[in-house]
């Protein structure tokens, strides 16, 4: 009986090992944003968003910094709540890992990025947008994080 139990402890760690990303890599995507679109030009109404990304490993609770892949911001029209259908992509902004430098900060939850991005002539048509983070790894392993809802009034 107890060579049974062992054997059984031992299939189940191996199995866990197994499913566990690389030792290191980035696993989770966190987005902050900025709860309404922001006004940064002298038109009237929103014309951009601000959204805070954090990347974290399996051994890593606090942020760390992103030193290869690309990371991606996506913005949708509308939110993902009580949908079957994903919202239409509004834009994609990608950073290459070389280039987030100067989004880059520190805080007491770890490295992070933060963006200030305006969508230009894609302008979301709902009240709710949905804001989300896209990590593509060296060896193509995509993560991504949960979206982020934003509030976009526009009178």
């Amino acid at each position: 009986m107890v060579a049974i139990f062992a054997a059984a402890c031992a299939t189940s760690k191996k199995t866990e090992l197994e499913t566990t990303p690389e030792s290191g890599a980035i696993d989770t995507l966190n987005v902050i944003a900025v709860p309404v679109g922001l006004n940064l030009d002298r038109d009237p109404g929103p014309d951009s968003f601000s959204v805070k990304v954090y990347a974290n490993t399996a051994e890593q609770p606090k942020g760390i910094p992103i030193k290869k892949g690309t990371l991606e911001i996506l913005t949708f029209d509308g939110t993902f709540f009580g949908r079957t259908n994903l919202p239409p992509l509004l834009r994609t902004w990608t950073f290459d890992s070389a280039k987030l430098e100067p989004y880059k900060f520190k805080a007491h939850i770890g490295i992070g990025y933060e963006f200030t991005l305006g969508w230009g002539t894609n302008k979301p048509t709902h009240t709710l947008m949905s804001i989300a983070a896209r990590y593509i790894s060296p060896s193509g392993q995509v993560i991504t994080s949960r979206p982020s809802a934003v509030t976009v009034f526009d009178k």
